[in-house]
């Protein structure tokens, strides 16, 4: 009887275990939702990484842009982070849905932003 409690409770704990420990080697910042219709995952992992993305994160909550060749990547909060840059932290919650986002053939990233039209 001892066996079968014994089994479940050690794989319940290594679950939290293994858990635990990915969580603990997460060092990146963003995650990429959808892969690049022309560009390699290396090429643009290796963009992101070389960018400046302040100014870019929430707060508190995920910010999702989207190239115009199909990438989306997902942006972890500053909280996630750990980050404690003022300067760099979005308050206000902007909305980056109709801005441009490009690779240069050389790996930098390009932003175009939306103008606002008035009525």
């Amino acid at each position: 009887m001892k066996k079968l409690i014994v089994l479940p409770l050690m794989l319940v704990i290594a679950f939290f275990f293994v858990s635990f420990v990915n969580d603990e080697k997460t060092t990146n910042s963003y995650r990429i939702v959808q892969s690049d219709t022309k560009f390699s995952d290396e090429f643009c992992e290796n963009a992101i990484s070389e960018a400046n993305w302040c100014g870019f994160r929430y707060e508190n909550k995920r910010n999702i842009i989207q190239f115009d060749t199909g990438l989306k990547v997902e942006f972890f909060s500053m909280k996630e982070i750990g980050e404690n840059n003022a300067n760099c932290i979005l308050t206000d919650y902007r909305d980056f849905s109709n801005d441009v986002w490009r690779f240069t053939p050389e790996g930098k990233i390009i932003h175009l932003v939306s103008k606002v039209s008035k009525k």
